[in-house]
């Protein structure tokens, strides 16, 4: 049967609905209390922050209808620390607080914090990140080798069903796929951007300017060549099943910045597993948190990232890719692209920017990544602390 692990927003109503209504297809729950010293791998507001007693509370409160709770500590950056007993130490005392509170499984993209949470809580499953980037028999070999009970395998494997096969017979442990995020093929910038996201999600004794500027990188590339969205490592609701034909039945839905009505609506859509009109909503990329129709840039706007006037969100005809989608998980299908210009060509009919907001957005683009770069906008930024959620 088809599961799904569902992200954390800190709201209570998102567990209560979940509780009453959901717990034959949701196994799981991933997240933080929103702001700790080693990071979550998520920069969340300070409204969805959660005491450890209230957390306390969430976590006891799954448990009793079986539903688990995986603690994210998903900073990619550590900067040597994790190598010093000091930091360790402070590690192993997070690891009990975590412990207090009914957490029993952790997922981890540090290898040393790995080693090291196997060492102290042998009893603990430790759900290997999908930022380690595990997209092969090997690598899933070693990560089983640290003693990584479940693993989310990376985006780059998601069209290429023989790499999917290849890792599935290599262990029965639960192997996760997140299907609702747009991921640029090959993206060159997710080093940075999960890097960015997991400083800012670490409770530190500063602030520093929050906008993400990655995230805008995928954003003007979609703008500039929509093709990139049916290349791009993602998968629609009501193609499930071809993954479950190929031993793949949990789901991993973003995303923890969204509100409790919009992850509810994801995961109907998930359920019911069917084309949706709306496909374009049902995910973590755009959720709804832009606009088909961009204003014009405001001069003198002082905020980081102005979203509504960078980006753009198109219509994604459903019925339309339900019926390329096989092309994608066909053995034959280049998985490295190369001269084949089938996603090129049939964007052109499954993708549909309003295209006058779409040159605009482009234009406003082009205008943000020339102004960021000069000193004086850098200087406004101190002391600035944004963060951007889906509505």
């Amino acid at each position: 049967m088809t599961r799904f692990c569902m992200p954390y927003n800190g709201d209570s109503r998102l567990v209560d609905i979940v509780l009453s209504d959901y717990t034959d297809y949701v196994a799981s729950f991933f997240g933080s209390m929103g702001s700790d010293p080693f990071g979550g791998g998520r920069a969340l507001a300070s409204t969805q922050q959660q005491s450890l007693d209230s957390f306390r509370q969430t976590v006891a409160r799954l448990e009793k209808k079986g539903v688990e709770f995986n603690y994210v500590i998903n900073n990619t950056n550590m900067m040597n620390r994790e190598c010093s007993s000091e930091y360790r130490e402070k590690y192993r005392q997070f690891l009990l607080t975590l412990q207090s509170a009914g957490v029993r499984t952790v997922t981890l993209s540090n290898i040393a914090f790995i080693v090291l949470t196997k060492e102290l809580m042998p009893d603990w499953k430790i759900s290997a990140s999908v930022n380690l980037k595990p997209r092969t028999p090997e690598e899933v070999r070693f990560l089983l080798s640290l003693g990584c009970g479940e693993i989310t395998l990376y985006y780059s494997i998601l069209k290429d069903p023989k790499a999917l096969r290849d890792i599935r017979a290599v262990t029965d442990i639960d192997l996760k796929l997140i299907p609702n995020d747009i991921h640029i093929m090959d993206c060159p910038w997710q080093k940075g951007h999960s890097r960015m996201e997991g400083a800012h999600s670490r409770a530190k004794e500063f602030k520093t300017p929050y906008f993400s500027y990655y995230r805008n990188k995928c954003v003007h590339l979609r703008h500039m060549k929509p093709e990139e969205i049916l290349k791009a490592m993602w998968i629609p609701p009501d193609q499930l099943w071809r993954y479950e034909a190929l031993g793949y039945d949990y789901f991993k839905l973003l995303d923890r910045l969204a509100s409790t009505d919009w992850n509810i609506r994801v995961l109907n859509a998930y359920i019911e597993g069917k084309p949706r009109p709306d496909l374009e909503t049902m995910l973590g990329t755009y959720g709804t948190g832009a606009t088909k129709n961009i204003p014009d840039m405001i001069e003198g706007d002082g905020r980081p990232y102005p979203k509504e006037k960078l980006e753009v969100v198109p219509s994604i005809d459903s019925e339309k890719l339900s019926k390329d989608f096989a092309y994608f998980l066909n053995e034959n299908h280049p998985v490295q692209c190369g001269n084949c210009k089938t996603c090129f060509n049939r964007a052109a009919s499954t993708v549909k920017f309003l295209d006058e907001a779409r040159l605009r957005a482009i234009e406003n683009n082009r205008k943000w990544r020339t102004k960021i770069t000069k000193p004086s906008f850098i200087e406004q930024l101190d002391g600035f602390n944004r963060r951007i959620q889906y509505e």
